[in-house]
């Protein structure tokens, strides 16, 4: 597989409000989330077989935080570049674009967009890579996306819908109709739907009529069969909510010290 992974990072804070969102459940500030999440991303790029390439896109970081960027991302056995955005792509809306418009770019056949709060356990990528050949067999060539975090919100009252469960090469997945920006995709149809992806970046925050669910969403429903694996393969590293009951994110929290 030839996979290009795009990852967005930001230092300096949050893009939700904390007053009405509450503070990270792991207690750390938004550079050290970063180093972390990187950090374990890393990690699982490493221990992954494919023709892998990265690119991490940087939203106004720090300069101190850059140079612990650079030297996380180093460790990467693959190809690995830092990109710092020029300030008309910074920000929520632009960096969002500018991430998925590197993915239509420089993709070859599968990219991964990730956030910079999502921690990954080590065998993550080779998983998804795994999940991905496995769903375009099993479908029998329809496309297929990838979200790595079981959210909590799908258990909850008025969140359960009808899945279909299979194997994967070392646990469950379940099919979904919902991501956040966080997802693994062909590049074909990344492109056939770019519309989507480029309303929902650009308008994000600003118009409370453009969502995932009337975007993306539409993409996984409609075009595509999007799979998320039981238990988690990442974790979103944001709000009390987001927390699964399930997994020690502690023991994965330790695990990313750079």
């Amino acid at each position: 597989m030839k996979l290009d992974i795009v990852v967005r990072t930001h230092s300096r804070g949050n893009v939700h409000n904390a007053k009405e969102w509450g503070e990270r459940y792991v207690g750390a500030p938004k550079n050290e989330v970063m180093f972390r999440c990187v950090n374990s991303l890393v990690t699982s790029i490493n221990l992954a077989e494919a023709d892998i390439r990265v690119w991490v896109l940087d939203d106004s970081s720090d300069e101190a935080s850059l140079q612990t960027l650079h030297t996380i991302i180093n460790k990467c056995r693959y190809p690995t570049e830092l990109i710092q955005l020029p300030p008309e792509q910074c920000g929520v809306q632009g960096s969002a674009l500018a991430q998925f418009e590197a993915g239509k770019t420089y993709g070859r056949e599968v990219v991964y967009f990730v956030e910079d709060d999502y921690l990954h356990t080590s065998s993550a990528i080779q998983e998804m890579i795994d999940m991905y050949e496995l769903g375009k067999k099993n479908t029998k060539g329809k496309e297929v996306a990838l979200f790595p975090c079981d959210y909590p919100d799908r258990y909850q009252p008025g969140g359960i819908k009808s899945s279909f469960i299979v194997y994967g090469s070392r646990r469950h997945w379940r099919t979904i109709q919902e991501s956040t920006n966080t997802c693994m995709l062909s590049h074909a149809l990344l492109v056939a739907h770019w519309h989507q992806f480029e309303t929902l970046a650009r308008n994000y925050q600003l118009d409370p009529a453009v969502t995932e669910e009337n975007t993306v969403n539409t993409v996984w429903r409609e075009h595509a069969v999007l799979f998320s694996p039981i238990p988690s393969l990442a974790l979103h590293v944001q709000f009390k909510q987001h927390k699964d009951p399930y997994i020690d994110w502690k023991s994965w929290w330790d695990a990313a010290r750079y």
